[in-house]
């Protein structure tokens, strides 16, 4: 019941409302097709698109490596629970705590990393949050340092599950760890890497809070992901049926990736 009223019902309802033109106050106008044919030829939502296509690369590339990489690293190392829970404590952090954190690390006058870069003899405040790509590319590692912590613990996991008779045959006939790594762990790793991977790209298409607290998708809208444009064009612009259009594209391309992970 709550799954219906709560889950089924708003999507049915966000589908239907996704092909009407309505400000939340007048009443609706249908509109068919429009609002998705729109699509083409808002720039906005085209920027948002690429931010977020950027945001699920950087995602896949950047984290999910390091994080297999950093599993294979810490696994049987001296201290491995302390590593770990140094790695995974940011993940206790909701994603608006984590935001506000990094919106005062970036800050231009009294931020904790212009005051570090001051200490070795940077002259000028840079303004991580106010550039373009540069205000992209910060709230990635602020992504980073949070997300990192989930998908290394799956490692951990899996690379525990492995198991250690072919490793040690392959030792024993003169393969090195680079070898082993290659051609023996990262094929036996394949249910962690579906697992991991499509969490990465799930969440990434979903990303809203950090991007809402840090920039508000600005300035003037060149950070924005799809979420986030979908909430600037339903709450802030009064474009209701707009931004449904734009809440069942995202979950369009949500839903294949999501069924292949579940």
């Amino acid at each position: 019941i709550l799954v219906t009223v709560f889950l089924i019902v708003p999507m049915l309802y966000n589908t239907y409302l996704s092909f009407f033109k309505w400000d939340g106050l007048k009443p609706m106008k249908y509109v068919g097709l429009e609002n998705y044919i729109k699509f083409i030829s808002d720039h906005n939502f085209v920027k948002s698109l690429t931010n977020t296509l950027v945001w699920v690369a950087f995602t896949i590339v950047v984290v999910v490596s390091i994080a297999l990489l950093l599993a294979v690293f810490l696994k049987n190392l001296p201290g491995e629970r302390f590593f770990k829970s140094i790695f995974f404590l940011p993940l206790a952090i909701s994603f608006v705590s984590t935001g506000a954190i990094w919106l005062y690390m970036y800050g231009t006058e009294y931020g904790v990393i212009n005051d570090i870069l001051a200490l070795f003899g940077a002259k000028a405040r840079i303004q991580w949050l106010y550039g373009v790509p540069l205000n992209t590319v910060s709230m990635l590692f602020a992504s980073l340092w949070q997300g990192l912590g989930s998908s290394l613990v799956l490692y951990l996991m899996g690379l525990t599950q492995l198991p250690t008779e072919p490793l040690e045959a392959a030792s024993i006939d003169g393969a090195n760890e680079w070898q082993r790594f290659c051609h023996m762990i990262l094929p036996m790793l394949k249910p962690t890497h579906t697992i991991v991977i499509g969490m990465a790209i799930v969440n990434s298409f979903k990303v809203f809070d950090l991007i809402f607290v840090m920039t508000r998708g600005g300035p003037a809208r060149t950070s924005e992901t799809l979420a986030v444009t979908m909430y600037i064009e339903t709450f802030s612009k009064t474009k209701m049926g707009y931004g449904a259009a734009i809440a069942v594209f995202l979950s369009l391309i949500i839903l294949p990736i999501a069924t292949v992970y579940i």
